[in-house]
C-alpha cells in the first residue's frame, strides 16, 4: 500500500478493468472507472455492482464510475489501460487529449492487434505522443476477475521499460493477498497474457 492514496482511472469496466478497479479501491486508492456503456456505470454507482459484466461482486463504496473520458482522467497519476484489444487503439485515441502529462500508464489487456501484430503496449507506443512512451507499463498473470474481485490470493507481475512506473503500479495495487511482481521485460510479459 502506497503511504499516501494514488488517484487512479480504470479505462475499461468489463470484468478484469472491474476487478482491477475494485483492487486499487481495497488497496486505498482513489478510483474512477470508466464503462462505454451508461448502464454499467450507473449499476455501479449505484448498486455497488458491475451486474453486466461482473454480477454478484460487491464493490467497494469509493468505487465511482462514469462515461465520459475526460472527467474519469482529470487529475489521475495512474491509468489502467483495460479495454479490449479489438477497440483498445480506438478508445486510447479518443482518451489521447485527456490524459495528464504525468501519468503512469497500464496496459492490462491481453492481446495482439489484428491488423498490426503488435502488443497493446505498441498500440500505445503508436497512438500517444512519445513523451509518454516511458512511462508504459503491463500487467499481467494468472489471475481471474472473479477471483481478484473476491478477495482471493493473486499474484501478477507489472513490468516496465522504466523501474519507477512499475513500481508505482506495484505499489498502488499491492495488498496482503494481491502481490505485484515488476519486470523490465515489457514484451515477455505482454506476449505471456497474449498466448
Amino acid at each position: 500500500m502506497t503511504s499516501s492514496p494514488v488517484q487512479a482511472a480504470v479505462i475499461g469496466a468489463g470484468a478484469w478493468g472491474t476487478a482491477l478497479a475494485q483492487q486499487l479501491a481495497v488497496s486505498g486508492q482513489t478510483v474512477k472507472i470508466w464503462a462505454y456503456e451508461p448502464e454499467v456505470a450507473a449499476a455501479i454507482n449505484e448498486q455497488h455492482e458491475n451486474t453486466v459484466f461482473l454480477p454478484g461482486a460487491v464493490l467497494h463504496q469509493d468505487l465511482s464510475a462514469s462515461n465520459d473520458l475526460a472527467q474519469v482522467l482529470a487529475g489521475a497519476q495512474l491509468v489502467i489501460l483495460v479495454m479490449p484489444s479489438h477497440v483498445y487503439r480506438a478508445v486510447l485515441a479518443g482518451a489521447a487529449e485527456h490524459l495528464p502529462a504525468e501519468a503512469v500508464m497500464v496496459s492490462g489487456s491481453k492481446g495482439i492487434e489484428a491488423d498490426t501484430g503488435y502488443t497493446m503496449c505498441e498500440v500505445a507506443q503508436d497512438v500517444l505522443a512519445k513523451t509518454f512512451h516511458r512511462r508504459l507499463a503491463a500487467l499481467s498473470g494468472p489471475s481471474f476477475a472473479k477471483e481478484v474481485a473476491a478477495g482471493a490470493p493473486t499474484a501478477v507481475t507489472v513490468a516496465s521499460r522504466e523501474p519507477a512506473a512499475a513500481q508505482l503500479a506495484q505499489r498502488a495495487f499491492a495488498g496482503p493477498l494481491f502481490r505485484v511482481y515488476t519486470s523490465p521485460d515489457l514484451v515477455g510479459v505482454e506476449l505471456g497474457g497474449a498466448v
